[in-house]
């Protein structure tokens, strides 16, 4: 039960990433993540969709672990990238 609400944290917080993301690229900031700049310039505007699988694959593989440590550590770390993004969004309004 507790990896799959911590599933669903992460997925929701996928998202969050991926909008905050697309909103800052719209006002002219830039993806600071090297490997999906590249993912960025190589499939445009697919690599929402790109990003989603991947993380859903790697969601897939730790739900199934008897812990619940490597999805905390997502959650953890995905949560720093959306509160990143928050900051860049509103910096300079």
């Amino acid at each position: 039960m507790t990896n799959l609400l911590l599933s669903f944290l992460t997925i929701a917080l996928m998202i969050a990433d991926i909008s905050l993301t697309d909103k800052i690229l719209a006002k002219g900031g830039k993806e600071l993540n090297p490997l999906m700049r590249w993912c960025m310039d190589k499939l445009g505007e697919s690599w929402m969709t790109a990003k989603g699988i991947f993380t859903l694959c790697v969601l897939a593989v730790f739900f199934t672990f008897p812990s619940s440590a490597p999805l905390i550590a997502i959650c953890i770390a995905q949560g720093a990238i959306v509160l990143w993004n928050v900051k860049e969004y509103f910096k300079g309004e």
